[in-house]
C-alpha cells in the first residue's frame, strides 16, 4: 500500500496537523470553534509536538516534508495588536500617516471606520389641489429656495412629475437652511415654508396646496386681532397680529385696481411695516388704510404688522375698526402708572409675562363690522429706547387651541428692523405668546402708497 493510499484509508481516525505533519486521533481533537484553542507559530515546529501512537501494525510515517517541498512559513498570531510589540516601529518611508484607530466593545481591537457625516438631504415636494372637485395638479414648476441666515442661498426650479410630486436629492446641509417652496398656479404665487434642515434633520416632506380662483369676494372675517402697545420717548409703538379667515374654497383674485381686502389703521398711524403675510411685499398704505392688492387665500392667513402713533402731552388714542366681524380681540400694554380708558373692551386683569413686567390685558369678542374700539391713554410713562419691552413666554401657535394659524402661515423669516420690532405680539387670552423680530424680508410701506423693495 502506498503512502498516499494509507493516508486516505486512515483519514477517518486521524487528523492531519498542517504545519508539523504530526497526527492526532479524531476523538482527541479540539473543536474548530473552541476559543481555548489558540494557534501559536512557535508550537508549529516538529520538535514541539510528540506524535500520537499509531494503531498496531500501522507503518511508520516520516515526520518531515517530502524532498524538495518548499518550507512553510509559520503563521502570525491572530488577535488584537499589542501596542508594546509595536513600540519603536514605523511605517515605510513615504507611507501616508494612518489615523488612530477607533474601537468599539466586542470588536477585539479591530479598528472601525470613522462616522461619516451626512452631506445632503432629500426633500419630497408635492403640489395638491385644494379646491374640491377641481382637477388634480399634474404639471407645473415649483421652485425650492434655501435660506441661510436670512439670505437666499440657492434657488432650484424643478418640473413636477405627472403625479404632482418631485423628489430633490443632494440638498446641501453643510449649514442650517430653511426650505421654501413656491409655485404659481392660475396666476397666483403660493408659498410653503418648511422646517430647518441640517446634518441631523435631512429628509422632509413638503406639501404645497393651491386653489382655483374666483372674482367673487368671499365673506371673510377677522378670526383674531391681538395688539401690543408700548410708549417710547415720542410715540406709541404698536405691534399687531391679525388672522384673516376666508371660508371659501377658491382663492379670491380681485379686479385690477381693486384690493383683495382693505384694513383701516388707527388715526395718525405712520411708519407702517408689514412683517409677514400673503402678499405682504405688495401691500400699500393709503389714506390711513392698509391695502392688500394680490389675492385672498382660502382658510386662515396670518399677518404681522407694526406702526407708530404720536404722543402729545403724554397722551395717545388708538381707534381700532375692521370692515368685517372681529371674532377675538386682545390688547396688551404695560401695567404702570398710565391711565387707560377703553370703549368696547373688557379688562382681563394683569398678568406677568415671565419677564418680570406686569401687563394689562383687555379683550373683546364678536365685534360687529365697522364698530370702533377705542383705547385712550394718558399720563403715559415715556420709556427709554433701550427699555425692556413686554415679553411673554413663547407659545407654539400651531398647537395652541386658542391660536388658530390656519392653512396659510406667515412667510418665514421676514426681515424687520431689530431696533423697532423688539417684540411682535402674538397674544392669546390667558396665554400670550410673543414672536420676536429677526425675519427674512419685511415690506416697508411707503406713505405714497408704493411698497418699498424688501430689505
Amino acid at each position: 500500500m502506498t503512502l498516499h493510499r494509507l493516508i486516505v484509508v486512515s483519514f477517518s481516525v486521524l487528523a492531519l496537523e498542517t504545519v508539523s505533519g504530526s497526527y492526532l486521533r479524531a476523538e482527541d481533537a479540539q473543536p474548530a470553534n473552541d476559543p481555548s484553542e489558540t494557534f501559536d507559530a512557535a508550537d508549529a515546529s516538529p520538535a514541539s509536538k510528540t506524535p500520537t501512537t499509531l494503531p498496531a501494525g500501522h507503518p511508520t510515517i516520516p515526520n518531515a516534508l517530502p524532498a524538495g517541498h518548499p518550507v512553510i512559513p509559520p503563521q502570525a498570531t491572530i488577535g488584537p495588536v499589542d501596542p508594546a510589540k509595536m513600540a519603536g516601529k514605523s511605517l515605510p518611508a513615504g507611507h501616508p500617516q494612518l489615523p488612530a484607530p477607533t474601537t468599539a466593545p466586542g470588536t477585539d481591537g479591530i479598528a472601525l471606520p470613522p462616522q461619516m457625516p451626512v452631506k445632503s438631504a432629500t426633500l419630497e415636494i408635492r403640489v395638491v389641489q385644494g379646491t374640491p372637485g377641481a382637477a388634480a395638479i399634474t404639471a407645473g414648476t415649483p421652485t425650492l429656495e434655501l435660506y441661510h441666515e436670512d439670505k437666499l442661498f440657492a434657488s432650484m426650479p424643478t418640473p413636477l412629475q405627472e403625479d404632482g410630486h418631485i423628489r430633490i436629492y443632494d440638498v446641501p446641509v453643510d449649514h442650517t437652511y430653511i426650505p421654501v417652496v413656491k409655485m404659481t398656479y392660475a396666476g397666483v404665487e403660493y408659498e410653503l415654508v418648511g422646517e430647518a434642515i441640517d446634518q441631523e434633520h435631512t429628509n422632509q416632506d413638503l406639501t404645497l396646496r393651491v386653489y382655483e380662483t374666483t372674482p367673487d369676494a368671499p365673506q371673510w372675517v377677522v378670526r383674531m386681532r391681538h395688539l401690543v402697545a408700548q410708549a417710547t420717548a415720542t410715540q406709541l409703538e404698536v405691534n399687531e397680529v391679525i388672522v384673516i379667515d376666508n371660508p371659501a374654497d377658491h382663492t379670491f383674485v380681485p379686479a385690477a385696481g381693486t384690493p383683495a381686502f382693505a384694513f383701516p389703521l388707527p388715526a395718525g398711524a405712520s411708519d407702517v411695516t408689514v412683517m409677514s403675510g400673503f402678499g405682504a411685499d405688495k401691500m400699500r398704505f393709503e389714506n390711513g388704510t392698509l391695502l392688500q392688492p394680490v389675492a385672498l387665500l382660502p382658510g386662515q392667513t396670518q399677518y404681522q404688522l407694526a406702526y407708530s402713533v404720536p404722543i402729545h402731552d403724554r397722551a395717545a388714542t388708538l381707534s381700532l375698526v375692521a370692515p368685517v366681524v372681529e371674532k377675538n380681540v386682545a390688547v396688551l400694554m404695560p401695567a404702570d402708572e398710565s391711565n387707560v380708558q377703553t370703549t368696547g373692551l373688557t379688562s382681563a386683569g394683569t398678568t406677568d409675562m415671565g419677564s418680570g413686567v406686569k401687563t394689562r390685558v383687555y379683550k373683546a369678542s364678536d365685534v360687529p363690522a365697522n364698530q370702533a374700539i377705542t383705547i385712550a391713554l394718558s399720563n403715559l410713562k415715556v420709556a427709554a429706547a433701550d427699555s425692556t419691552p413686554i415679553v411673554a413666554p413663547a407659545v407654539d401657535a400651531a398647537s395652541s387651541p386658542s391660536m388658530p394659524v390656519g392653512d396659510n402661515p406667515p412667510a418665514v423669516a421676514l426681515k424687520a428692523d431689530p431696533q423697532r420690532f423688539a417684540v411682535i405680539g402674538l397674544i392669546v387670552v390667558g396665554v400670550i405668546g410673543m414672536i420676536f423680530a429677526g425675519t427674512r424680508r419685511a415690506a416697508k410701506v411707503d406713505p405714497s402708497g408704493v411698497a418699498q423693495a424688501p430689505r
